[in-house]
């Protein structure tokens, strides 16, 4: 059994960028890590960690938002793509935004250090 909170929740996922299996490695390990704090952040261990999220086979351990926590709650759909997309991948997310115009959009982009953005667009745009 493994003990854990969410401030050392939040600085293995800060030191290890995110990566799920250095995380849990860590986890498993009880490897000590520089204390490091992010303000706006929801880990795994969290209430408000949308249960959805629970059910993927490599569930984020910790979340960092900007904005509306209430939009990880409403009708969504995700899409990932790269910062460089080719233009018929742009006509299909265009298409999809479209046609989804009631649901809130994940969008992802993988930047060039290798590390995901996500942008939360309610219905409402």
């Amino acid at each position: 059994m493994y003990w854990m909170n969410r401030e050392l929740l939040i600085s293995y996922s800060l030191c290890y960028s995110g990566n799920y299996q250095k995380i849990l490695n860590a986890i498993r390990l009880n490897e000590t890590v520089p204390e490091r704090y992010a303000e706006n952040a929801i880990t795994i261990l969290d209430d408000v960690y949308p249960d959805k999220l629970k059910d993927l086979k490599y569930p984020p351990f910790v979340l960092y938002y900007k904005g509306n926590l209430n939009l990880l709650h409403t009708n969504m759909i995700a899409v990932v793509g790269s910062r460089d997309p080719c233009s018929y991948a742009l006509e299909a997310t265009k298409a999809l935004i479209q046609v989804n115009h009631d649901k809130t959009i994940v969008y992802q982009a993988w930047q060039k250090e290798s590390m995901p953005a996500a942008i939360l667009m309610p219905p409402e745009r």
